[in-house]
Parts: C-alpha cells; structure tokens; sequence
C-alpha cells in the first residue's frame, strides 16, 4: 500500500511538472520582455533628449521654451526645472508656471523656487504697477503674470542683442514694455542705440545707453495720447534712472523691508495706463 501511495504522488507529479514548468518559463519571459522593453523605452527616451538638447542652447527663445517643454512631456520635469533655473532663463517662465500648476508636489516646489529666481526684473515692475514686490492675487485679477511673458522674452532678447546680461538693463526694458508697449518700446531702443551704439561693453556704455534710452522714454511719454499718464509715471522713470546712478546692475536695492518698498525711491502706488 506503502508502494502504492508512492507510486500515485510520483504520477501526480510527473503530471503537473509540465504545467509548471510552461508557467515558470512564461513567467521569466515575460519579465525578460518587460525589463527589455523598459530599457528600449530609456534609450528612446535618452536618443529624444539628446536631439533635443541644441534646442536647449539656440539663440531663438520660442526654441529654448520647446525644448524645456519637450523635457518636461518626456518626464524630465526636474531636469527642465534646474536648467532653466541655472540659466535664469525667461523663455522657459511658462513651462515653469504650468508645472507649478500640474506638477507633483515636489516639482510644484522646484518651479516655485525657479520662478523666484526669474524674478528680480518682475519685482521691479511690480513695485511701479502695484506698489509691492509681490501683489495680492485681487490686484492681479485684471491681468496675470503669464501674459506678460511676451515682454519679458522680448527684454530678456534685446538685453542680448545690446550686448548686456544686467538685472537692471532687462529690468528697464521689460518695465518699457509692459508700460508702453513692444511696439513703442523698439523705437525707443532703436533711437538710444543711434545715441550710444551697441555692442555695450562696458558698464560706463551700458549706463550711457540706459540714460539715453530712459530720456527717449521721458520724452515720449510727454507727448500724444500717454502725456495724460506722465504725472504719474515720471517718478517711475526717475526711480529707474536712480538705480543705472547708483549701479545697481544686480538690483539688489528692490526689496521689501518692514512691509514698505524700498527701490531707490519711496512707494508710489499707480495704476497702469
């Protein structure tokens, strides 16, 4: 009987090990084949970002903007974050803004940060638009920070072309043109480049060109349909021209301190034409 019961487990075996066997063998390859396809989803991913990445350095911002985003779609957030961050690049304010909006958690608080470092020019213009560094959301109700990225690539660009890299220089074109318009804002820079020619090289030249440009401005606003606005925007102006006396390139004079603003010039609260 012993023998017997020996016999019937031994058949009992024999007869699932196939069964086994082709589950096991079915099973290591499928894990195969998805480790396989892990990592050929990884190369094509690395052979994407690596034909991506001289768009991450072109001199054209909409390209630069594409190529952050296309890091961001492919996963990539972090990475998109840091580059833009390290190059405090203005082209890349709108990927920032949505992952900021969309993003984990944790990719919420880096473009947070990032956007911070982007925004030393902006809290300059808030400080003439709004009378605070950084404006309640009611005081932006009317216009958000996203539309005004188009003046600010345009800033950032032309600061370029001019041949200089100063929180100040971008600082006063973006203020331009947000107050007046690209259109009007062009005309300006292309008359002050008449005055002093670009490349500037120099501080002494930068701060030449700054002048003449903010005189252009001066001027411009005294006259047609913006003379009404020139009460108010004058000490503006005169707030910009006490920061290229001073040299404050880096702005480091625009700050918020015991709740009053403090950029080269009192507070003055005023709505923007």
């Amino acid at each position: 009987m012993a023998d017997e019961r020996r016999k019937d487990l031994w058949d009992k075996v024999a007869s699932v090990t196939p069964l086994v066997l082709g589950i096991a063998v079915t099973g290591v390859g499928a894990l195969f084949t998805q480790v396989y396809n892990f990592r050929q989803l990884q190369l094509n991913q690395i052979a994407a970002l690596d034909k991506l990445r001289p768009l991450l350095t072109s001199d054209k911002p909409e390209e630069r903007e594409f190529g952050y985003a296309s890091f961001a779609a492919l996963g990539y957030e972090d990475i998109a974050v840091r580059i833009v961050q390290l190059k405090k690049d203005e082209s890349g304010r709108s990927v920032l803004v949505e992952l900021q909006r969309v993003g984990s958690p944790q990719v919420q608080a880096n473009a947070a940060d990032a956007l911070r470092s982007l925004d030393e020019a902006q809290k300059l213009v808030n400080i003439a638009e709004f009378g605070t560094p950084e404006p309640s959301e009611a005081q932006l109700k009317t216009e958000r920070p996203e539309q005004r990225v188009p003046y600010a690539r345009w800033a950032q660009q032309t600061a370029r072309d001019l041949g200089v890299s100063s929180k100040l220089a971008v600082a006063i074109l973006y203020d331009t043109a947000i107050q007046i318009g690209q259109g009007r804002a062009r005309k300006l820079q292309a008359a002050a480049s008449e005055r002093v020619p670009p490349p500037l090289s120099s501080r002494e030249k930068e701060a030449a060109w700054l002048d003449a440009f903010l005189d252009l401005r001066d001027k411009a606003m005294q006259q047609g349909a913006l003379a009404k606005f020139y009460p108010s925007i004058k000490p503006r102006i005169d707030r910009l021209r006490g920061l290229v006396e001073k040299g404050d390139w880096d702005l480091d004079t625009v700050a918020t301190v015991n709740g009053s603003v403090e950029a080269g010039a009192p507070n003055e609260t005023r709505p923007s034409p």
